[in-house]
């Protein structure tokens, strides 16, 4: 099946896949020396959607705003913003 002009197999009538967004942020963060790029680029995607990194996979379509935001985070990231400064989260151990 051939592809209109102008539009990857990877978007869907203006919607970009999650999916594959992740995979080449992964790639990207991978470049840029980030310790854990799969798991910073999954988390970066959850929080921008607003879910755990689990239910990624119920949002498989991400509108151009989402796309365009989550392209905002992974270079920030890339620029070694912390993880935690850019989602607001930070994993504490046990607290006694």
């Amino acid at each position: 099946m051939t592809q209109p002009p102008g539009r990857s197999p990877a978007t869907t009538g203006g919607r970009q896949s999650l999916r594959v967004a992740v995979m080449a942020a992964t790639e990207e963060l991978t470049q840029a020396g980030v310790p854990s790029p799969k798991v910073d680029a999954e988390e970066l995607a959850a929080h921008l959607l607003g879910v755990s990194r689990t239910r990624l996979g119920l949002h498989p379509l991400l509108d151009a705003e989402q796309f365009a935001a989550f392209r905002d985070l992974v270079e920030r990231r890339k620029q070694r913003v912390p993880l935690q400064y850019l989602t607001g989260v930070a994993a504490l151990g046990p607290v006694t």
